[in-house]
């Protein structure tokens, strides 16, 4: 059986963002106001660190977590590519 490497199952962001003219930024989103078409966000480093950010497009997305349901083992066992 052949194995995949995880870089070749993903495309880096910045990668993306460089090819359309837009910008990657990693934050928590406290407030959203859809008629300004602004986001208040707060920096992943400094909980009190909040800055106002325009948008064109606003694209929401989510992350996966591995789930192992609790059974005995199966972290031991099993291949997690990524573990948060």
């Amino acid at each position: 059986m052949g194995t995949l490497h995880a870089a070749s199952l993903v495309e880096p962001i910045r990668n993306i963002c460089s090819r359309v003219d837009a910008e990657f930024i990693q934050a928590k989103v406290v407030d959203v106001d859809p008629e300004a078409k602004k986001l208040t966000i707060q920096s992943a480093n400094d909980p009190n660190d909040k800055t106002e950010v325009p948008y064109d497009v606003l694209l929401f997305a989510v992350g996966a977590r591995s789930v192992t349901w609790g059974v005995p083992g199966v972290e031991e066992a099993t291949i997690i590519v990524i573990k948060y």
